[in-house]
């Protein structure tokens, strides 16, 4: 299935925004500047990863109809993590909906 990368970025965003509430962060992420997602300088800590991971999941489900598995035995496997930015997720969704 071939989703608009805007669209999937929009998604990413939306679900970062819910998990940062959901956690009670109150972080003032600028998501223009394509912030890490992970790591010393990332928006989510190793809770927050899991937590968002689920929230995207269930976004990109109930957006587009389609379900994709994030935290799996490939993502890991990845030489770059996928998790590193928005768009480095964004093309790592692409990749998973072009296979299936």
């Amino acid at each position: 299935m071939k989703i608009p990368r805007n669209d999937i970025i929009g998604e990413i965003v939306d679900s970062a925004r819910k998990t940062l509430t959901l956690l009670e962060e109150e972080k003032d992420v600028d998501f223009g500047e394509k912030p890490s997602l992970v790591g010393s300088e990332g928006i989510f800590d190793s809770i927050g990863l899991v937590t968002f991971i689920v929230e995207l999941e269930q976004g990109m489900e109930k957006r587009f109809g389609v379900r994709v598995s994030l935290a799996d035995e490939r993502a890991i496997a990845q030489e770059v993590t996928p998790f590193s930015s928005i768009t480095t997720l964004a093309a790592y969704i692409e990749k998973l909906l072009l296979e299936n």
